[in-house]
């Protein structure tokens, strides 16, 4: 189960950036949304369509079935590296085993997005790795990765401090809109409580968040609305609020539908 989290204001939700259209809805809604400085869960019992839908949104899936739009723009045709230079960030499931490189050093791991940004004084030929490095140590602290050093290669690390390893480095990219599924998975209460911190600060600065997750209680102390997911499709959206519970619940199994998709 995930940590127990404080209390914290509801967000100021800005401008719409991600607008998704589900093209075969069934008997779900037929568009979701996320604007700036939210966090939308996504609910569901597991094997419901979250991976796909995940996919989907990071680009990696471009079978037909969503429309996507960031900002107004549909980019349903980009794939993952042009949605990445679009400003969206994406936290696999499994990253540890999906989404690195692990005979790499953690400073090239960490820096696989940033490593040419101007932030970090590189050229088009030249990388600064002191630069590199020197973030690279600031990420492993704020992040508490465990046994890390900037130069120790990433397969060395366990499972969990791989998995901040990717969410360290999705979040320096300060994308618009991020993806995430499961971020504490693996996790102990203090790393998890590590996440949850880094993942508001993140929305407190304006980027939008689609959480994906199979874990009720991480949605609900996360979101700021609450969409939930049954056998591929968005059924319901809700505020998350105390006595949504049972709603939500009885979406995740089928039983009720309702909601807002705006």
């Amino acid at each position: 189960a995930a940590a127990a989290a404080p209390v914290r204001p509801r967000a100021r939700a800005g401008e719409t950036v991600l607008r998704l259209t589900d093209l075969e809805p069934g008997a779900g809604l037929a568009e979701l949304s996320c604007a700036a400085g939210e966090v939308i869960g996504i609910a569901g019992v597991e094997g419901n369509g979250q991976q796909r839908l995940a996919a989907a949104l990071a680009g990696l899936d471009r079978s037909g079935r969503y429309r996507v739009e960031l900002e107004g723009e549909d980019v349903t045709a980009m794939g993952a590296r042009e949605r990445a230079a679009a400003g969206v960030a994406y936290v696999p499931e499994d990253p540890a085993s999906s989404a690195l490189v692990p005979g790499f050093p953690i400073t090239w791991n960490l820096g696989l997005r940033i490593y040419r940004s101007p932030r970090l004084r590189s050229l088009r030929w030249f990388v600064d790795m002191n630069a590199l490095r020197s973030r690279a140590a600031e990420e492993i602290a704020a992040f508490d990765i465990r046994g890390a050093t900037p130069d120790l290669r990433t397969a060395a690390l366990s499972g969990g401090n791989r998995q901040k390893v990717v969410l360290a480095r999705e979040l320096d990219s300060e994308p618009r809109l991020l993806i995430v599924v499961d971020p504490t998975v693996g996790l102990d209460v203090g790393a998890a409580q590590n996440v949850y911190t880094a993942l508001r600060e993140h929305r407190d600065r304006g980027a939008a968040i689609v959480l994906i997750s199979t874990d009720l209680d991480e949605i609900e102390d996360l979101s700021d609305r609450i969409a939930v997911l049954y056998r591929g499709s968005v059924v319901g959206v809700v505020e998350a609020e105390a006595g949504e519970r049972r709603a939500v619940g009885m979406m995740m199994t089928g039983l009720g539908g309702g909601g807002d998709a705006g």
